[in-house]
């Protein structure tokens, strides 16, 4: 291998978030592969983790259950208000029909309209109280995969810690922190063409510049770009060094 090719992969190694220089090489610039979607999840409320329904590796569609804190007291508390609810509900059907048994109509109003009030205040409360317990459970936003999971069943679990990480790596982006001399042209929604690997196991494939920034990092000197490619393949991972070639991508 030689020199160029060695400083090139070593400097695609290094974290975007680092700002190291890209380099180019014929036409090419060196960045890292990120996925599109990379998400740390938590929930809002704290507690004792009681279930963890999935595992490091596993794909999830979107809204499937992932983890679930203890939530016997908020079970009881939804199943309370639903029987309030239904018995209210049914308190104000007696007062419809007797409405039309009696003859006063006055009096029959007065009782329609408390039972009715009572009523809609009743199912208010039902529904906060299934608010309360859905937030005990932790959907996924994304069809993806797990690829960290931070605490255990049994754990405590405060509001806003990160508790689990789901990414989707069909769709990703190539983000290069590079010279801004290196870019001249260059523009958004332009076609590019990006490098994986090289020899037999390079890997060619398009993409389409979605952002360049438009300030330059003054700690650095450099310009952020990124460019999204499909992925629906699987072949790359994320987080792996690419060149991205410009002008070869139609």
């Amino acid at each position: 291998m030689c020199l160029l090719s060695a400083f090139l992969l070593l400097a695609g190694s290094c974290p975007a978030a680092d700002l190291q220089p890209s380099i180019p090489a014929e036409g090419c610039i060196v960045g890292v592969t990120e996925p599109k979607y990379d998400l740390m999840l938590s929930f809002s409320v704290s507690g004792t983790i009681a279930d963890l329904k999935v595992r490091e590796g596993d794909w999830v569609k979107k809204n499937q259950s992932l983890m679930v804190l203890d939530n016997r007291l908020e079970t009881i508390l939804v199943r309370k208000q639903k029987l309030i609810a239904e018995d209210t509900t049914t308190l104000q059907g007696a007062a419809l029909r007797r409405e039309t048994l009696e003859s006063l109509y006055a009096s029959n109003l007065d009782l329609y309209e408390e039972t009715r009030s009572v009523s809609e205040v009743e199912k208010i409360e039902y529904e906060q109280a299934r608010e309360v317990l859905a937030k005990r459970f932790l959907k996924a936003p994304i069809r993806g995969i797990v690829t960290e999971i931070l605490l255990e069943e049994g754990e405590r679990c405060e509001a806003g810690t990160p508790v689990i990480r789901v990414i989707d790596p069909r769709k990703c982006y190539l983000v290069s922190n590079t010279d801004p001399s290196f870019v001249t042209g260059l523009e958004e929604k332009n076609d590019v063409m990006i490098v994986f690997g090289q020899g037999e196991n390079e890997v060619l494939k398009s993409g389409i510049v979605e952002y360049i920034a438009p300030n330059v990092d003054p700690a650095s000197g450099l310009i952020r770009v990124k460019v999204l490619f499909d992925n629906s393949d699987l072949k790359i991972r994320p987080g792996v060094p690419a060149r991205l070639c410009i002008g070869e991508g139609s």
